[in-house]
């Protein structure tokens, strides 16, 4: 299971050409990450061209956001074109709130090869590579300060986690095995975990500490341990935070159902969707057939 990035699309589909040469499109903020994003579409001369907004601006801490991103235009018969760049938002000195892809394409392009039917999709994939004046206080140490109290050591990153055995082995199947049966890092007094983010780390292990770490930016790296390390009660916080507390949207909310078979989360996001249109905004490629299969059921009902 790969560890999760920070990534999230605002996609737009247009079946009306005109509206971007009157007055342009402007999407509904997304809330990602704790963070509020939009789209600004529009014709400029004899160019389309996109703007991604990061609608963070009211605030007087300090913060940065760096991101990956990547801007397509797609046709409905496969068609796309596309263009990546690394973008900096943030209220510091040359930084700035918004990125523009101007004169992304031309035109005639747009009409001639992309909009069949008067249709095009635009969407923009955000990676977050970097988040500055996001991190939250931590609400437990792990450093050598608890190191008369541990058995074990657990290198994950740059840093070192100073935790006990059976506590890991009661939580989780996973740590059980790996530290109490019979692998060799049983017998290490340190043992090295790859490939797993620090912050996430340290939020998981918080959360087995009876804290309660979980909010809409930290959600999803702590579910991915949960399950990853197989740990039944770190994953029923995670799910009941996500049906009665989060601000996602219900696609992402549907897609991390998906994701880690969350099926209480799951029936709770198919029961909110009671229309048209919240249904295409919650359709996505990542959705398993049973979900699918449950959506196309929801249009037949509706239409």
């Amino acid at each position: 299971m790969n560890s999760p990035q920070r990534e999230f699309a605002i996609k737009c589909v247009l079946d009306n050409m005109d509206i971007l040469e009157e007055e342009g499109i402007h999407t509904d903020k997304e809330n990602h990450f704790d963070i509020p994003w939009k789209l600004e579409i529009l014709r400029d001369g004899d160019f389309l061209s996109i703007y991604l907004d990061c609608v963070k601006r009211n605030c007087e801490d300090h913060w940065e956001v760096t991101t990956e991103t990547t801007v397509q235009v797609l046709s409905k018969n496969g068609d796309s074109q596309t263009m990546k760049k690394i973008c900096q938002f943030g209220n510091a000195v040359g930084k700035k709130f918004g990125e523009s892809w101007l004169e992304f394409m031309s035109w005639r392009t747009l009409e001639d090869n992309f909009a069949i039917h008067g249709e095009v999709t635009i969407q923009v994939n955000v990676r977050i590579l970097e988040m500055v004046g996001f991190r939250k206080e931590n609400l437990k140490v792990f450093d050598e300060s608890v190191k008369e109290f541990s058995d074990i050591v657990l290198v994950v990153g740059d840093r070192k986690f100073y935790t006990s055995k059976l506590f890991l082995g009661y939580q989780s199947s996973y740590f059980k095995s790996l530290l109490l049966g019979d692998f060799a890092e049983s017998k290490q007094s340190e043992v090295v975990l790859k490939d797993i983010n620090p912050d996430d780390f340290q939020n998981f292990l918080e959360l087995l500490l009876g804290e309660m770490p979980i909010d809409d930016i930290t959600i999803e790296g702590i579910l991915h341990l949960a399950v990853l390390y197989d740990s039944p009660t770190a994953i029923k916080r995670c799910e009941e935070f996500l049906v009665k507390q989060s601000n996602k949207t219900l696609k992402t909310k549907l897609q991390l159902s998906t994701r880690y078979n969350l099926q209480i989360l799951k029936q709770k996001c198919l029961s909110e969707i009671n229309s048209i249109e919240v249904l295409r905004s919650v359709v996505s490629d990542e959705l398993d057939p049973s979900i699918s299969n449950a959506l196309l059921q929801k249009f037949i009902n509706l239409c």
